[in-house]
């Protein structure tokens, strides 16, 4: 029994082998792959006669290999299965419990708005202006523009072209400022509201990433200007980049 599991164990070793290569190099032919990969001949060619036989591996005319077309399926089912906050909020709980600052999780929805999916209240200080099921202030939010600043540069553009600027903003009153602002964000490596959503309400927020490496949502941490100083804030940035970036892998994104 036991050295039916060892075989079954080394036969899947050497399936993944043979798939993660012709990932990486479509159309390799079997002696592209016997040079390739270390599989007996005769092992990789029983593996890929199976893996073709079950979709799982597609051979074209010229007798060369791709993956398949199962394997799109097995990725779609898996995308339906992501949840950003089901995945999040034991993240995010940790999260506050570290910082003891207020959480906040959002999403930008099919028309651009963006909505708060997820919020864990800090130990010291509880948000009155947000709620889960809220639009987020994409102009003000360290959550908003951490969902604008780092999409691509066209996506960008048309969503700050929605955007409507105060004219009593303490800071950004107008696009222009606010893709200054964005540029800025991405640079530092995020996004800060310096009590402008709320007086005396600092926030700092970074953006999650998904499977293919868009941007998915983003989270933020927010408290009273004394509790978080935008000008001494590393130790709850990191702690965000480091829950962020748990985030983006249980969204599939690869690991850093």
């Amino acid at each position: 029994m036991a050295r039916t599991r060892e075989y079954n164990i080394s036969a899947l070793t050497k399936t993944l082998k043979i798939m993660d290569y012709l990932l990486e190099h479509p159309g390799a032919s079997f002696p592209d792959i016997c040079q390739g990969v270390d599989v007996p001949k005769s092992s990789l060619y029983q593996i890929l006669q199976a893996l073709d036989a079950n979709r799982l591996v597609r051979r074209d005319a010229d007798k060369r290999f791709h993956i398949g077309f199962r394997t799109f399926e097995y990725g779609q089912a898996a995308i339906r299965e992501l949840d950003i906050r089901r995945a999040a909020h034991p993240i995010l709980k940790q999260l506050a419990a570290a910082t003891k600052l207020t959480v906040h999780l959002g999403i930008l929805n099919e028309d651009l708005r963006g909505i708060f999916l997820d919020r864990i209240d800090g130990a010291n200080f509880t948000f009155t202006h947000t709620r889960i099921g809220a639009e987020i202030r994409l102009e003000t939010s360290a959550t908003g523009r951490a969902l604008v600043s780092w999409q691509s540069a066209a996506q960008r553009k048309a969503l700050i072209h929605t955007l409507r600027f105060p004219p009593e903003s303490p800071r950004i009153r107008s696009a222009e400022e606010y893709l200054l602002e964005c540029e800025a964000a991405v640079r530092r490596g995020y996004a800060i509201d310096a009590q402008e959503s709320q007086p005396n309400i600092n926030g700092v927020g970074v953006p999650i990433y998904n499977y293919a490496g868009s941007v998915c949502g983003a989270i933020a941490v927010g408290g009273l200007y004394q509790e978080l100083d935008l000008q001494d804030c590393r130790e709850a940035v990191s702690l965000l980049q480091s829950a962020a970036e748990a985030i983006s892998v249980e969204m599939g994104k690869s690991p850093d």
